[in-house]
């Protein structure tokens, strides 16, 4: 994994494996990346305008739905975002 995280959301879709946002050491990410197990490859795309971790992560139809998640370290506070972002 090219960012590494924990607390990230995951979807599938398509056979690629989608991770979303998460958190670091010191800081939050908005990043996007799949993971395309056939090829064994990593590819990111742009971020998410809320970087957070902790969040819901859904795929409806062909889009990624993120709702919800903590914007800071640690958890104590949550946002009620919710983004959505069309695959492919």
């Amino acid at each position: 994994m090219p960012t590494p995280r924990s607390r990230h959301g995951g979807v599938v879709w398509r056979g690629k494996f989608f991770c979303m946002g998460g958190e670091g050491t010191r800081c939050v990410f908005g990043q996007i990346e799949t993971y395309d197990p056939c090829t064994g490859t990593w590819e990111a795309y742009a971020p998410m305008l809320t970087p957070r971790h902790g969040m819901g992560a859904v795929m409806i139809a062909d889009a990624i739905h993120v709702a919800g998640g903590g914007p800071m370290n640690g958890g104590a506070f949550q946002t009620s975002i919710h983004e959505v972002w069309t695959a492919g």
